[in-house]
């Protein structure tokens, strides 16, 4: 039972930190010439824009649409 809870609280606490790192890392912007949602990618020089979201952003936030 003990394990459990630490395995879910280590979980909890790993998905935090990415969250953090991913909310850091990936800007999202309203082009209004199109109507669209776009996603930059801050950590790269020049800045990476793309208008499909990353992959793994539904594992971060899975019941959120962001």
């Amino acid at each position: 039972c003990v394990r459990l809870v630490q395995r879910r609280i280590r979980g909890w606490l790993g998905r935090t930190k990415a969250r953090r790192k991913f909310a850091t890392t990936y800007l999202k912007k309203y082009d209004p010439s199109t109507g669209q949602v776009y996603y930059v990618n801050g950590m790269r020089d020049p800045p990476e824009v793309s208008f499909e979201k990353p992959r793994f952003m539904h594992h971060l936030f899975p019941a959120n649409k962001w």
